[in-house]
């Protein structure tokens, strides 16, 4: 178990504004740190993980979000969750 302390400054996600190799690896690397943040803190509030966790999709680049599904997934972006 990883001792985080309890601070009042906001616990922040990764945001995902490149999709280079170097940058996804970086993101994932900060992502892990932050759900583990996140998970500690909760742990010792009690609070639901799940409603403090903020969502991937949350931490896209919007305009980037929307091009991805347009180009390269072709899927419609309301359609991602």
């Amino acid at each position: 178990m990883v001792n985080v302390p309890i601070t009042s400054s906001a616990i922040l996600p990764p945001w995902v504004r490149d999709i280079s190799h170097a940058s996804l690896v970086q993101w994932k690397k900060k992502r892990r740190e932050y759900e583990d943040a996140i998970s500690a803190l909760c742990s010792a509030s009690g609070e639901d993980i799940s409603k403090a966790l903020m969502t991937v999709k949350s931490t896209f680049d919007h305009t980037l979000l929307k091009m991805l599904c347009k180009y390269d997934w072709e899927v419609p972006f309301e359609s991602i969750t």
